[in-house]
């Protein structure tokens, strides 16, 4: 970054047309997160079906730090990821970065080795959803990524991950590329996850959207098992 926030790097824009936009809405401003279709229909979205994978691992991390600290730790996380993901729209913008938050800025900048592979930018902070698996959500970037087409997600974190730990991010890359794909019948190659955490460790994860469909399509039967939605 330049002296004053601003990306040294031009992000080439290249929009592409996203056939019918679902729009988020809620039951009374409560309940899980939802998107309606122009058709009317009502889809939960991709976070809300992804939740249940990490209910057990939660209920253990929150009876072992207290509810204190886990609420603190949450709000935290939700706090800096939002501030995260504002910068980084800016970012690919061509925008300045000065008036974000000193932390936010050196988490954006951790991650600057993998943001200078992102060019051609076909849709960023977009509204997707899936006829096929009744699911919507918002994708953070679809661009080449390295030459390749893929769907780029951003996440902060306290602490470095590992592969093993981030299966529900594949998933929500491969649901992004399905849903991306019925909109615009443009296929998305890769997923891309890219972390910024708190240690100064920013972290690349590759895969591709075919070596997540069974799942994803496992996740969603559950979640309607379990909610009838």
């Amino acid at each position: 970054m330049g002296p004053h926030g601003k990306s040294e790097i031009m992000f080439i824009h290249t929009p592409v047309v996203i056939s019918e936009v679902a729009t988020q809405v809620s039951i009374d401003g409560k309940g899980p997160r939802l998107y309606k279709t122009p058709k009317g229909d009502i889809f939960p979205s991709i976070t809300t079906i992804l939740a249940p994978l990490k209910e057990e691992i939660l209920r253990e991390w929150r009876k072992r730090v207290g509810d204190k600290e886990a609420d603190r730790a949450s709000n935290w996380g939700k706090t800096r990821g939002t501030a995260l993901h504002l910068a980084l729209e800016h970012y690919l913008d061509n925008k300045s970065l000065a008036g974000h938050p000193l932390l936010v800025r050196a988490l954006l900048e951790d991650l600057l080795p993998y943001l200078k592979k992102i060019n051609n930018i076909s849709c960023q902070e977009s509204t997707l959803y899936s006829d096929i698996f009744r699911i919507g959500g918002r994708t953070d970037c679809i661009a080449d990524y390295g030459g390749t087409l893929s769907v780029i997600d951003f996440k902060g974190s306290g602490r470095s991950k590992r592969e093993e730990w981030i299966e529900d991010y594949f998933i929500q890359g491969a649901f992004y590329a399905w849903a991306f794909y019925e909109r615009t019948g443009i296929k998305a190659e890769k997923i891309v996850i890219l972390i910024a955490n708190e240690q100064g460790i920013a972290s690349e994860f590759i895969s591709e959207p075919h070596l997540w469909w069974k799942k994803l399509k496992e996740v969603r039967e559950e979640y309607k098992r379990r909610f009838k939605i």
